[in-house]
């Protein structure tokens, strides 16, 4: 019997391959000095410490993010709290949010063209490697990205049902202002208003009404929850505003020097499969669907180089659009280039994946015995332990994506996207199983936040910090309910204690009347932590 797969796969086959790539990753590891120990700090002060509408990371308010992905990761972690950890239970949200936006995308890939087009975008973003990270970390840009594909959905099935589509997009334009605030919605408000003058697909006597219910819907639900959160912080107005405004600059040559490096890769298949999309259509008009994307796109990345303090997660909102773009071209694409995209994704996955197996077999059995050595110089002190878990998931994983290489047809027009997408998955998986305690035994802060909660005196109220960065301060609240009040922020405060934080080598500078407590660090970090006790009077 020579039976193929079928490409695009169907449902339940795509259903496993979302499902490979959305859950590892999500739970068996620690918090980690990157964004999602920010976002567990948060859910932290939330279960804990009841601040629900305004968002808290240490006990001080955290004006960057709204409160929206925290309340679905403080529900998860809720619900999952008797088989789960907290930081593993609020992940979930994270893996709960992105299926919502590979549905939606997938549904205004179909919308704006058919049901091709969107299983093809689909496969694009999640293929994009910007994305792999950042979708298993407690972000407020996740639930961000969800509420922008609903708005984009809206705005896509606007063209003929004004109404649902106006509802749709009030509603996903609310989720994504009460995840990451106002930059989050100027780019998809932009294009609605801006869909008539696009293609007259919007220009239909509905659609205004529709607009405007949508603009209610939004309203409604962003200034309900002001109202309701100035109950819990008195005066939130004036400071919610100044927090989004800070949140905007005027790009200069490093920004955009940034921004060129990141987005090559960030947005990684996405660009060049869209700018096929557009090439290919070039000597005809564009459809309607490609109008309104080419304006999503500008005004995605418009807004990208306004923000303030580039970072690479900021590009999170140009892959949607982007990836409905390029799905939008990949059915048309030409052999060649389409062979080139799946053969690099294979060979590219073949070797990495390999490595990753050789690694943990070296490390699991200590041979070859140089291979074994350089994981542990990299890691001192890491102890590799065999788990029938990790082994059995990686072990399917891989059989899975040989199967789907070997057996997919050769000739299916969404063979280059589908094998890039399973690559990325493998490797993803791979890493998340077998290497995960490798990875997470560097990345780790449990054992210095318990470390230092043993040297903390009985009955201390007061810790000051210096140098320890939003992330820290979230794992030693979370790890040990150490909460630090940052000299940067109030200046002296008088407390008894003082945690700093500086790299090896430097001088703390305290002057006269401190005592020495506790120094502590990660094996293969320059960051160390040093305890002081005032023995002084206090300013």
């Amino acid at each position: 019997m020579n039976s193929r797969i079928a490409l695009p796969l169907a449902p339940a086959l795509f259903a496993l391959l979302a499902l490979a790539y959305l859950l590892p990753g999500l739970v068996g590891h620690d918090l980690w000095k990157t964004e999602d120990a920010i976002g567990i700090g948060i859910v932290h002060q939330m279960l804990e410490h009841g601040r629900w509408l305004v968002p808290h990371l240490a006990g001080e308010p955290y004006w960057d993010d709204g409160p929206f992905h925290y309340w679905v990761a403080a529900l998860t972690a809720k619900l999952f709290g008797w088989v789960l950890a907290p930081h593993d239970g609020a992940r979930l949200a994270s893996g709960l949010m992105m299926a919502v936006v590979l549905a939606l995308v997938h549904l205004t890939g179909r919308e704006l063209y058919g049901k091709l087009e969107g299983t093809s975008a689909t496969l694009v973003l999640l293929g994009c490697l910007g994305l792999l990270v950042h979708a298993h970390e407690t972000l407020g840009e996740i639930s961000m990205l969800a509420g922008q594909a609903l708005a984009w959905y809206g705005l896509a099935i606007a063209r003929n049902r004004p109404h649902r589509g106006g509802w749709l997009l009030g509603l996903g334009l609310a989720v994504a202002a009460l995840s990451k605030g106002v930059p989050a919605v100027i780019a998809p408000a932009a294009v609605a208003f801006a869909a008539p003058l696009l293609s007259s697909a919007w220009r239909r006597r509905e659609y205004l009404p529709g607009l405007t219910q949508g603009a209610l819907v939004f309203l409604l639900l962003g200034g309900g929850w002001l109202a309701l959160a100035q109950h819990d912080f008195e005066g939130i107005l004036p400071l919610w505003w100044q927090a989004n405004e800070a949140q905007f600059a005027v790009p200069r040559g490093a920004a955009l020097g940034f921004w060129g490096q990141t987005l090559v890769w960030a947005t990684w298949p996405a660009w060049p499969l869209a700018a096929w999309t557009l090439w290919d259509a070039r000597r005809r008009s564009f459809e309607a669907g490609t109008r309104m994307l080419i304006a999503a796109v500008a005004a995605s990345a418009a807004v990208l180089l306004f923000l303030a303090g580039p970072r690479e997660v900021y590009a999170l909102p140009l892959l949607v659009p982007l990836a409905l773009l390029a799905g939008a071209g990949v059915p048309s694409l030409r052999r060649g280039a389409s062979n080139a995209l799946a053969w690099f994704g294979v060979m590219s996955a073949a070797i990495l994946g390999a490595v990753a197996w050789f690694g943990w077999f070296a490390m699991v059995t200590g041979f070859p015995a140089t291979v074994a050595r350089h994981f542990t110089r990299l890691e001192p002190g890491h102890v590799a332990q065999f788990s029938w878990t990790a082994f059995a998931v990686a072990l399917a994983c891989t059989i899975a994506w040989l199967w789907l290489i070997l057996r997919s047809e050769h000739s299916a027009p969404l063979r280059s996207v589908t094998f890039w997408a399973a690559g990325i998955t493998l490797l993803w998986a791979l890493a998340m199983t077998l290497i995960l305690s490798w990875i997470d035994y560097g990345k780790s802060y449990r054992l210095v936040a318990l470390a230092l909660k043993k040297s903390i005196p009985q009955g201390t109220q007061c810790i000051e910090s210096r140098g320890l960065d939003e992330a820290q301060r979230a794992i030693f609240d979370y790890r040990v309910e150490v909460v630090t009040r940052r000299v940067e922020r109030d200046g002296e405060t008088g407390c008894p204690l003082l945690l700093v934080q500086a790299r090896q080598g430097d001088s703390d500078n305290l002057g006269p009347g401190w005592k020495f407590l506790w120094e502590g660090r990660r094996p293969r970090d320059r960051e160390r932590y040093r305890l002081y006790q005032r023995t002084g009077p206090q300013p």
